[in-house]
């Protein structure tokens, strides 16, 4: 039974993984840049209480009416720069606005895709 459990998680990684890049490509070449509001920030620590990653939720509102969040994990540079009520760049699906990513991790993906920044 543990391995079928092991299995599935695996599988399921995977697909989150493949899904998620195929977004960040779409996202790379047909992206809409827009802007949204920091409304939280958070870090994790390990267990031995180190720093680990920094974290920003962000709220936007799309095309179509509707009020988006997302969050995301972001570099110590975007973390320290933006604060609670600023505005961050992001990209975001005009069709799909559920699919969005900071701007900078957008630009990251179009630099492998040998395109120019947006």
């Amino acid at each position: 039974m543990g391995f079928w459990i092991a299995a599935a998680l695996v599988f399921t990684i995977i697909v989150v993984l493949v899904r998620r890049g195929l977004q960040m490509k779409a996202l790379a070449h047909a992206g809409v840049v827009g802007k949204a509001e920091v409304i939280q920030k958070t870090r994790r620590r390990t267990s031995s209480g180190h720093q680990t990653a920094g974290f920003i939720k962000y709220r936007f509102d799309a095309p179509n009416g509707q009020q988006l969040t997302n969050r995301i994990a972001v570099s110590e540079k975007i973390f320290s720069e933006h604060d609670l009520g600023e505005h961050i760049d992001i990209v975001y699906l005009e069709d799909r606005p559920n699919v969005n990513a900071a701007r900078y991790l957008v630009n990251l993906s179009r630099k492998a895709l040998k395109l120019s920044p947006l």
